[in-house]
């Protein structure tokens, strides 16, 4: 055997497919419970399979993605809508209020409020 890594190695297309069918899976259930499992099931691999080569292809975990894009939504939320700072935690996917908005700072650099005080809608 060479002295490839498995990082280094490129995927192949099969594989990278079944990969994108699972981030679009992602991106258009982020507002539901979702589970490793259930991302795993779309790109029609085991969870081990799945987040291994999920990390490979996209340099980010699964999980790391499903709440970037939670964030994305509520960041949308904010800057479009007129919804009430709770309920657009739990349209986002997010579980509770108090959670969402400590990680929405430390993203974001200011609260869910201050966000949508700064960025009001045109």
């Amino acid at each position: 055997m060479t002295g490839t890594t498995a990082a280094a190695r490129q995927l192949r297309p099969d594989i990278i497919r079944r990969l994108n069918r699972a981030r679009q899976f992602i991106e258009d259930n982020y507002d539901r419970h979702i589970s490793l499992d259930d991302m795993a099931a779309a790109a029609f691999m085991s969870s081990a399979h799945f987040l291994r080569q999920f990390k490979q292809q996209f340099d980010i975990t699964p999980y790391q993605y499903l709440t970037e894009c939670r964030l994305q939504s509520a960041q949308e939320l904010l800057l479009n809508t007129e919804i009430a700072i709770t309920d657009i935690v739990f349209a986002s996917g997010f579980g509770n209020r108090s959670a969402f908005s400590r990680l929405f700072k430390e993203r974001c650099g200011v609260s869910p409020l201050e966000f949508r005080r700064h960025y009001p809608r045109a």
